[in-house]
């Protein structure tokens, strides 16, 4: 329970005890009667409109948490796409030049990069794939096509 229902709850129990405070308050004397009652009464109408208050704050943070968790969703389902999109390219051109496009693309298209910044980090990252293919003798997959850089 989050702390914001438990206010909520809360003022209820405090409503539910002025509302017998002042049920309890008519059974006095007369002229005993009337202070405890005007008090209960006061302390009803503020605990009511403290809690539709809270209740109107309660369902705008659900709203919002509901529409930030579907734009989460969004953006997860939409770079799972950019995933899979990386793979078909794998598939079809090969890993390497797969990579070079994933980068530009991504880099250019989500992150905002400029140009400049972006040739740059997809060189450094070629630049490393090519000292691991000559290092460690690696080969990397080729694509339906038989494309390779290197």
């Amino acid at each position: 329970m989050n702390k914001q229902l438990g206010s909520i709850i809360f003022s209820f129990v405090l409503l539910i005890v002025f509302s017998l405070m002042a049920i309890q308050a008519t059974s006095f004397a007369k002229l005993a009667k009337f202070f405890p009652l005007y008090i209960a009464i006061g302390a009803i109408v503020i605990t009511s409109i403290s809690i539709l208050l809270q209740l109107k704050e309660y369902r705008k943070e659900r709203v919002q948490e509901e529409r930030a968790s579907k734009e989460e969703n969004l953006a997860t389902f939409k770079y799972i796409l950019w995933i899979l999109g990386f793979v078909v390219v794998i598939y079809l051109l090969g890993f390497v030049i797969a990579t070079v496009i994933f980068l530009i693309a991504f880099q250019l298209l989500e992150s905002k990069h400029k140009i400049l910044p972006t040739i740059g980090s997809t060189a450094v990252v070629i630049g490393l794939l090519y000292g691991f293919t000559n290092l460690m003798n690696l080969y990397w997959p080729k694509g339906l096509l038989g494309l390779n850089i290197f």
